[in-house]
């Protein structure tokens, strides 16, 4: 059993790991690119004198484009863990498999990426953008 680098992933050198491991990596990925751009436009609405007041509405309206990226790497998560628990070469050549496959990412709340999507809204709450008292 290997130990991976990262504390969060889960260790071991098995499909099952690598597939959980690929998909945490392509959340944070996909949180990460959200999180640099969507600073980018506060510290630009900063350098332009936009009220802090204003800040949380650049947060929300960057709030879709996650939920939309962190949905479809759910799906992309979903259908690697039904393949790995199938077996690919089952998932290729089944019948049942294959329909396994198209209604995994069809029916929502199949992941718990839908249902934490929902409450992606209350992050400008938990965001300190107000100016430093300091």
């Amino acid at each position: 059993m290997t130990t991976p680098n990262d504390p969060n992933l889960r260790s071991g050198s098995g499909s099952y790991e690598r597939t959980t491991n690929a998909h945490q990596r392509r959340l944070l990925s996909v949180y990460d690119s959200w999180s640099i751009s969507t600073r980018r436009l506060i510290m630009v609405a900063i350098n332009q004198g936009i009220p802090h007041t204003q800040l949380p509405a650049i947060v929300r309206g960057q709030l879709p484009i996650l939920t939309t990226n962190l949905i479809q790497a759910g799906q992309i998560g979903i259908t690697a863990a039904v393949r790995t628990s199938i077996g690919r070469q089952t998932a290729r050549t089944s019948t049942v498999a294959q329909t396994a496959l198209r209604n995994a990412t069809q029916v929502p709340g199949t992941t718990s990426i839908s249902d934490n999507a929902r409450q992606i809204p209350a992050i400008p709450g938990l965001l300190p953008l107000e100016p430093s008292s300091k």
